[in-house]
């Protein structure tokens, strides 16, 4: 009598643990449904966004020679992705950056610190051929003040600073891109914008 009674309550608890863990798993995907995308991580420092791009010549490792604070003759947007070899994020985004520029039309350019053609091999071998690379990136870099990497800059076709700020994922770089044809400094302030009204 002592057994049986003893299976019927363990009985009991394993439905009232399983009906709590599908409660649970409800309301983590309400949660999951309210929480907002996150953006880049807009820095305020730098030049704003809406103004015009500090003038800087940059010059990539195979000399292409690319202008900034003027509008730009192609019609496309920059963006200016400040990375590091050292930099365990920068290493998990360079092997798609190529890609993610292409499929979202916008041009690529890699600026680093290079102090070794090794350090330069290493980099194609993470990004291939499909990105400018500027070797001597330290001088954008003090202008940009950026701060931590990997950062991330849109320049718009008018030359205009779009976007900004520090990425460290796929969904943080789109969020540069949406930031430019929505019109709003980041998806933070278009999110703000929204409740408010």
């Amino acid at each position: 009598m002592d057994v049986s009674v003893s299976q019927l309550l363990l009985w009991i608890v394993i439905l009232a643990l399983a009906v709590a863990i599908v409660a649970l798993a409800r309301q983590i995907g309400v949660l999951h449904e309210r929480l907002p995308p996150v953006g880049a991580l807009l820095n305020q420092e730098g030049p704003m966004i809406g103004q015009m791009a500090p003038r800087l010549r940059l010059v990539t490792t195979n000399q292409r020679e690319i202008e900034l604070g003027n509008a730009r003759a192609e019609s496309r947007p920059l963006l200016l992705l400040f990375v590091s070899v050292s930099c365990p994020v920068c290493k998990r985004i360079l092997p798609w950056s190529a890609q993610f520029s292409r499929a979202e039309n916008v041009d690529l350019v890699l600026l680093a610190e290079l102090h070794s053609p090794e350090a330069e091999t290493q980099f194609r071998d993470l990004v291939g051929a499909g990105a400018d690379l500027v070797g001597g990136a330290s001088e954008a870099a003090i202008v940009f003040r950026v701060g931590k990497l990997p950062f991330a800059v849109m320049i718009d076709a008018a030359g205009l600073v779009a976007a900004k700020g520090l990425v460290n994922s796929r969904e943080h770089l789109e969020s540069l891109i949406i930031s430019t044809e929505i019109g709003f400094p980041s998806l933070q302030h278009y999110l703000a914008s929204a409740r408010g009204a």
